[in-house]
């Protein structure tokens, strides 16, 4: 889905980063059942270009990001500053990692592109009894916060253009995972933290071309419609601001569970 070179180069350039809370309240939770300071082993499903893996780096000794795109391996690798992080092909319903092995297994933005039963039986297996977590985390949809006119012109485009060029499973991230219920009796959920920040339109805009719809909508037609979207928004900003920042925030949501 996010296999072409340049399509994992915008992807690893332009998607937002998770604030440190994320990685926090995960450790938080497994350390419910086990209180060392350093955790064994933690594999990162669906990885991409390794923005969920690395931040995973500083509680575990070892660190696997998987991801069935070597485009997107490639730039894990070519992005990676951590001894005790690799990344290499593969796919969340067949772990490379013996049965009972795992501390963590974590899916951020990745879950929605698996086939659910297969995964949980994977997940399953490989935890380790007791202690073994899962955690299941993404973000939503982008909202623009100082300016209606260009969150309205992003939402046309996220809903009018691309209608129909989006996969079924982007339900799973307009409904922030509320459907999905983990295999684990011992489970939470936590709803209380965003992604917000700002960035130049450009960065903006950079993130909208990163979308698979967007490449999706590109391969059927002739024509681009980013460089309207970004001249609308530029003069929305410009008539109410002068300048072109975008101010933003994502809802983030995290799902955690504890295998008995």
């Amino acid at each position: 889905l996010f296999s072409g070179v340049d399509h994992a180069k915008l992807y690893a350039k332009y998607r937002p980063t998770y604030p440190a809370e994320v990685y926090q309240q995960i450790v938080n939770f497994m350390k419910r059942n086990d209180d060392r300071s350093k955790f064994d082993l933690a594999i990162d499903v669906g990885c991409g270009s390794g923005q969920s893996t690395k931040p995973l780096a500083a509680h575990f000794t070892q660190v696997i990001g998987i991801d069935p795109s070597q485009g997107q391996i490639e730039q894990g690798n070519n992005r990676s500053d951590n001894a005790n992080v690799t990344f290499q092909v593969g796919n969340g319903e067949q772990l490379p990692c013996d049965s009972c092995s795992i501390d963590l297994v974590t899916c951020g933005q990745s879950f929605h592109w698996l086939d659910e039963s297969k995964f949980w039986a994977e997940v399953d297996r490989v935890l380790k009894p007791g202690t073994g977590c899962l955690a299941i985390y993404g973000y939503g949809n982008s909202a623009i916060t100082n300016n209606d006119q260009a969150k309205q012109i992003g939402h046309k485009f996220y809903q009018g253009t691309l209608n129909g060029y989006w996969s079924d499973r982007r339900l799973y991230i307009d409904n922030l995972y509320r459907h999905i219920t983990l295999p684990y009796s011992d489970q939470i959920r936590i709803d209380s933290i965003s992604i917000d920040g700002e960035m130049s339109l450009d960065n903006y805009i950079g993130y909208l071309s990163s979308w698979s719809a967007y490449h999706n909508y590109l391969k059927k037609n002739s024509d681009d419609p980013i460089p309207n979207v970004k001249a609308r928004m530029l003069s929305a900003l410009q008539q109410a601001s002068g300048n072109d920042t975008i101010k933003y925030t994502f809802p983030v949501f995290i799902l955690l569970g504890r295998k008995p």
